[in-house]
């Protein structure tokens, strides 16, 4: 974790699998990270994660009737600089979510999102395509009439 990146409030982490954050990135209270030793979560430079999100790095295989969860299944998670995830949004394990996307709030996440891209809904979907260089939003100017 780099110096210039921020875990904020009532953040946790369960689980002995390796979480690597990068610069200037922000993880929101709230949020949950559950790893698996055997495999990594990556969330990259310049990211935002929005409170109450849940990135898990394991789950299980879908068994018989005696038992549904069975065997335990661990795979990695990666999220490309500059990604704004929403709040209450659920990444399962093995997806990459592509640089400089925009996941909308209360998304689940099951399979990859391609780079520059939003994408919503449960299960995600590609809403539209995000332009590389977005001009920088600035506020009206309060003097004005």
């Amino acid at each position: 974790m780099f110096p210039n990146s921020w875990i904020c409030g009532d953040v946790r982490i369960f689980g002995r699998g390796a979480v690597s954050l990068g610069r200037h990135a922000w993880i929101s209270p709230g949020t949950r990270i559950y790893t698996r030793r055997e495999v990594s979560i990556t969330i990259g430079d310049d990211v935002d994660i929005g409170p109450f999100t849940v990135i898990l790095t394991g789950s299980h295989e879908i068994g018989d009737s005696r038992k549904r969860a069975a065997d335990v299944t661990a795979a990695p998670v990666v999220i490309g600089d500059g990604t704004w995830i929403g709040g209450r949004c659920t990444i399962l394990g093995g997806v990459t979510i592509g640089r400089g996307c925009v996941v909308a709030a209360g998304t689940v996440v099951t399979r990859d999102i391609p780079d520059n891209v939003m994408a919503g809904g449960v299960p995600a979907r590609i809403i539209k395509a995000l332009d590389e260089a977005a001009p920088a939003r600035t506020l009206p100017d309060q003097d004005a009439p």
